[in-house]
């Protein structure tokens, strides 16, 4: 494994930066499993309420968190915000389009659906870029 930035050799190593979580552990505990390391590794750090909460922390350089990848386009794009590693997980928390079925195939509603799918598959290209 590699990290794409140097100064970070291994990922353990993140665990000593100061987790920035939402709402509990979970992501972190499940992103340590798929490194290879001890999901126990999660349990420090500041546990938020919010996201936006977690990236004004970490864009503060108070800590490293794990983020959504829409979320954090424009500080990533822009440098302020950078993956250090490759790896990902999928989080159990998502976002849903939901409509009345009656209108689920309202034209505006299909162009909104397509929209969203476009800015999602640009967001996972950049995520791994």
């Amino acid at each position: 494994m590699v990290n794409r930035l140097g100064g970070m050799p291994d990922p353990v190593d993140v665990a000593r930066l100061g987790l920035l979580h939402l709402a509990d552990h979970r992501d972190w505990a499940a992103w340590f499993a798929e490194v290879g390391l001890d999901p126990a590794l999660a349990a420090s750090g500041v546990v938020f309420s919010d996201m936006h909460l977690i990236y004004a922390a970490a864009l503060a350089g108070q800590g490293i968190a794990m983020g959504d990848i829409v979320l954090s386009e424009d500080a990533m794009i822009s440098g302020r915000l950078v993956r250090p590693f490759e790896q990902t997980v999928r989080s159990p928390r998502a976002y849903y389009l939901a409509v009345p079925l009656a209108m689920a195939e309202n034209p505006i509603v299909e162009a909104f659906r397509n929209w969203l799918r476009t800015e999602r598959e640009q967001s996972f290209a950049l995520a791994t870029a």
